[in-house]
């Protein structure tokens, strides 16, 4: 049985740390509903308890009544893992975690899952969880490091006998860590065997930039709309293909409060000059949100400033869609026609139909383009942290590309003498 409550969300400082009032008070900035229930449990001495377990949905739940509908979705299973009161091997107890991630993940991310645990099973044999130590964990990582590659699917280019990537010997003992965490969770184990294993190191593949040329080649490219809407606005804010496909236009906040309806409203009842004096002096932000059925990669929601030229594409597509029959505000703007797949597939062929090497340069490499632009224009490396949603400041200060022409012009201004 569920039940309801408001936690309060507190302001933090730059340190992580709660910032206080003048009377010693943490600094509430809001509530979140939030949901509890009771559950049974046997101590030590056999006596049986009863412990409460709290729950925080996602970001996008701000009424009740979505709460209720994300409530009816979240289910304690009766026979979940922690009334189980046998030792599980591990073969037993990750198909138990594979079948409870059901509703929550991804089946690309639940396969992955399964894929790692036959690895482990090959390497490692099937024993009781409680038996795993930290030696195993570090004996399938030496041993999947120096695997080959089983089947080549990327493409014919690739060799069989390729080594493995670190980036996926990594992913395994990410996923192994989930499941001994969740044995630990379900007090099958006191500590998890994965904790203090070191991942293995990952070179830093050099990120390729377009110049502004470039940019505007790409850009005039593209003979879709929508599509060209779209890299417009990846050049203008950095954000990933999937967070642009999943727009709305109540994502975009313009000062004093104004939406997009009251941008169009002013807009309608306006003469051409007024409507182009208004449009000069029109602030505004994007935010970015976690949303049902989308995750952020880094899970933090954001805010990317609104650029005058993102606003205009924006704006044309809503004067274009506002009248149509099935127009809804909440709606994607661009909608189901594209999925993160096939837009990729299409922007990556305009890419290189243009000339441009083959996986040195993608349409990832407009994010990399944007955030050059703004560190070598002046934004600080805080700011452009903030708005390109990077949970290190070091991902952040990778994208200080070197210029040669712009530090020429720089050091050219340094004078010595009057000569």
């Amino acid at each position: 049985m569920f039940n309801t409550y408001k936690r309060n969300l507190y302001k933090k400082g730059h340190n992580g740390k709660y910032l206080k009032d003048d009377f010693g008070n943490n600094i509430v900035v809001g509530k979140k509903m939030c949901f509890y229930w009771y559950e049974e449990k046997t101590d030590l001495n056999g006596n049986l308890l009863k412990v409460r377990k709290y729950h925080m949905p996602p970001a996008w739940i701000n009424s009740k009544t979505k709460l209720r509908e994300y409530m009816n979705s979240f289910k304690v299973k009766t026979d979940s893992l922690n009334n189980r009161k046998c030792i599980l091997n591990f073969k037993e107890f990750a198909s138990l975690i594979i079948k409870e991630m059901q509703n929550s993940h991804s089946k690309g991310t639940r396969n992955n899952y399964r894929l790692t645990i036959n690895y482990f099973l090959e390497f490692i044999g099937n024993k009781p969880i409680n038996m795993y130590c930290f030696d195993d964990i570090n004996k399938f990582k030496n041993m999947r490091k120096t695997m080959n590659r089983r089947n080549v699917k990327e493409s014919s280019n690739r060799q069989a006998n390729e080594p493995i990537s670190p980036v996926s010997v990594n992913i395994d003992l990410r996923n192994l860590h989930h499941i001994f965490r969740q044995a630990v969770f379900y007090d099958y184990l006191v500590n998890n065997p994965c904790d203090n294993l070191e991942p293995l190191p990952i070179p830093q593949k050099p990120r390729r930039i377009f110049n502004n040329s470039d940019a505007s080649k790409i850009i005039n490219a593209i003979k879709r709309p929508k599509m060209k809407a779209v890299a417009i606005i990846a050049f203008n804010t950095g954000m990933r293909l999937d967070e642009i496909l999943h727009l709305q236009f109540n994502d975009f906040v313009f000062s004093n409060r104004h939406t997009i309806f009251d941008i169009y409203k002013i807009y309608i009842s306006s003469t051409n000059e007024e409507w182009q004096k208004y449009e000069f002096e029109i602030k505004g932000y994007i935010r970015v949100e976690n949303k049902p059925g989308f995750t952020l990669k880094d899970y933090e929601n954001r805010e990317v400033i609104l650029t005058r030229e993102v606003f205009e594409v924006i704006f044309a597509l809503y004067n274009e869609m506002v009248n149509s029959k099935n127009f809804n505000l909440d709606n994607y703007i661009f909608g189901k026609l594209y999925n993160k797949q096939s837009a990729s597939h299409y922007l990556n062929s305009v890419i290189r139909k243009l000339g441009f090497p083959k996986r040195q340069y993608v349409f990832h490499s407009t994010r990399h383009t944007c955030f050059t632009n703004w560190l070598h224009n002046g934004i600080s490396l805080d700011n452009a942290q903030k708005m390109a949603g990077h949970a290190d400041i070091a991902t952040t200060s990778g994208y200080l590309h070197p210029d040669i022409e712009i530090e020429r012009e720089k050091i050219n201004n340094i004078k010595y003498s009057t000569l």
